[in-house]
């Protein structure tokens, strides 16, 4: 009798300790990956990986792939020896090669705090009244938060104030109103917009991540009393009352992007 006598399960995290960063973005679909369970890196400048249909656990080589090594020919194609000592090729079938393609040939550019606040800044140009942005935050047990734009990009030209969540705001920067959107417990993807007059303020350009489209942040289904109608005080077409649901898909892309890595030091001699 055939079968797995034995799984073993292990969470990566994509921020915090131990994570692993993933910054190959808008890399061209492998067509047909779906039915694949196997992948491996190799580990190499040429940007590959080694694909199999199911995984053997049973052959040393193929733990890993390691008796599945890429060669190139003489007009640099990559190719894979045939191996027909797996054990279970008939189940797991064989390993492919395949090259990563990005869209364009230009350099990947390192995810950084710095390329992020700069592409925040253009964002901030673009955002309008009744967007909802995702703004980075470096509280401790607060990544980002969620807000409904109350007034587009401004400059601030008064004394410095002090902000929640912003820390101090200088004159000439550059700036956005929101209305935050709180999780309904901590590490939630749900979400209701908070009416409190202190959960209005502006924000950093630079801090922007995100301009969610409109079915990134949907609200769920509740059941109204008679009387209940939306109410004129609520924010741009968001109800104080109603929860609204974050797409896990948009909430995993939201987390790469509030981790970017710290610029690197330049040495000086």
């Amino acid at each position: 009798m055939r079968g797995v006598t034995r799984r073993f399960a292990f969470f990566v995290p994509n921020h915090g300790p131990g994570a692993v960063r993933r910054p190959v973005l808008g890399c061209h679909t492998l067509e047909g990956s779906k039915p694949l369970r196997q992948f491996v890196d190799c580990k190499s400048d040429c940007a590959q990986i080694l694909t199999r249909l199911h995984s053997c656990h049973e052959c040393e080589g193929c733990r890993t792939l390691s008796d599945y090594r890429i060669e190139f020919d003489a007009d640099g194609n990559a190719g894979i020896p045939a191996n027909t000592t797996c054990k279970n090729m008939e189940i797991c079938g064989p390993v492919e090669a395949y090259q990563l393609v990005l869209p364009s040939a230009a350099v990947i550019q390192p995810l950084t705090r710095s390329y992020f606040a700069n592409k925040g800044k253009a964002l901030g140009l673009q955002v309008k009244v009744g967007d909802v942005i995702v703004v980075e935050l470096t509280h401790e047990n607060e990544k980002y938060m969620l807000g409904v734009v109350t007034k587009a990009h401004y400059t601030h030209s008064g004394e410095d104030i002090e902000v929640p969540y912003m820390g101090t705001i200088k004159a000439r920067d550059d700036l956005v109103d929101v209305r935050k959107f709180e999780p309904m417990r901590a590490g939630s993807t749900v979400f209701k917009l908070c009416q409190q007059a202190e959960k209005h303020f502006p924000v950093f350009t630079d801090d922007t991540r995100k301009i969610l489209a409109v079915d990134d942040l949907k609200k769920e289904e509740v059941r109204r009393g008679r009387s209940e109608h939306a109410r004129s005080d609520d924010c741009h077409g968001f109800e104080y009352a109603a929860a609204y649901k974050l797409k896990s898909a948009v909430h995993a892309e939201i987390l790469t992007l509030v981790n970017a890595e710290e610029d690197p030091i330049e040495e000086v001699d």
